[in-house]
């Protein structure tokens, strides 16, 4: 079994100065990700951004798909989206990804599930799976794609996918 912060923490340059954690949640995981210094999280759900407030990492209530609008080109070195894609319709997902691209000074990286999987048929709320993504549909927004099988284990077990996409 490997840890994704073990494996996301190899990814992200280490002589980077800026993060923006696409989906936060409660959690500010990507605090232990990194030491830029700047750290910035979003999320839509409001609980979400306060916890990782609280936890040390700055945070912004706001929807991804407002990404383009609420960020200039270039203000991130990287763009991380941790279990978070998956939370949005595939159309909107693709506009958001082309604008993390135009955000990210250096790199965009999706940490996703593959198919169905985390998936819970009663969520109504953000966390409801709105697109249940295939390696083949990263590969062709531009990532290089991983494939982790057994990721997620228990009641939802199956796999999970690494895409990166680096500029220039």
């Amino acid at each position: 079994m490997f840890d994704i912060d073990d494996i996301l923490r190899d990814l992200i340059p280490e002589d980077i100065d800026s993060l923006l954690d696409v989906g936060c949640g409660s959690r500010a995981k990507a605090l232990g990700l990194t030491k830029a210094p700047i750290v910035v999280g979003i999320d839509v759900d409001p609980h979400g951004v306060e916890h990782s407030r609280r936890r040390g990492m700055a945070t912004k209530l706001l929807d991804m798909r407002d990404l383009g609008i609420a960020y200039e080109q270039g203000t991130f070195d990287v763009v991380l989206f941790r279990d978070s894609l998956e939370h949005i319709p595939k159309a909107d997902a693709e506009e958001v990804v082309e604008s993390a691209k135009g955000i990210a000074k250096r790199l965009v990286i999706a940490f996703v599930p593959v198919g169905a999987t985390g998936d819970n048929p009663q969520d109504k709320g953000p966390h409801k799976h709105r697109h249940h993504w295939q390696p083949v549909e990263l590969k062709q927004l531009g990532f290089e794609v991983t494939v982790y099988e057994g990721y997620h284990r228990g009641k939802n077990a199956g796999d999970a996918m690494l895409g990166i996409w680096q500029k220039g």
